[in-house]
């Protein structure tokens, strides 16, 4: 069988290993001019499977804002 996977950034580059491991010929299309140059590109390298819910969501966005009042803390005290 041959496969085509469109995109060419994490997921599909793992998509594609695997149909190749599994013994598929594989084409990836992706529209940017190399592989992970999409928004895995922009990609902090974690995968969070504990952002889907409305709760975990509103969680860390609280942090945001306190790591960030930490963050000009410790920087004043530097200067």
């Amino acid at each position: 069988m041959h496969a085509v996977v469109i995109g060419a950034g994490v997921i599909g580059s793992s998509i594609a290993l695997q149909l190749k491991r599994s013994g598929h010929d594989v084409s990836v299309i992706d529209r940017n001019s190399a592989a992970g140059m999409g928004s895995t590109s922009a990609s902090s390298a974690v995968v969070r499977f504990n952002y889907s819910t409305f709760d975990a969501v509103a969680l860390h966005y609280g942090r945001i804002f306190k790591i960030s009042s930490m963050e000009a803390m410790v920087t004043q005290r530097i200067h």
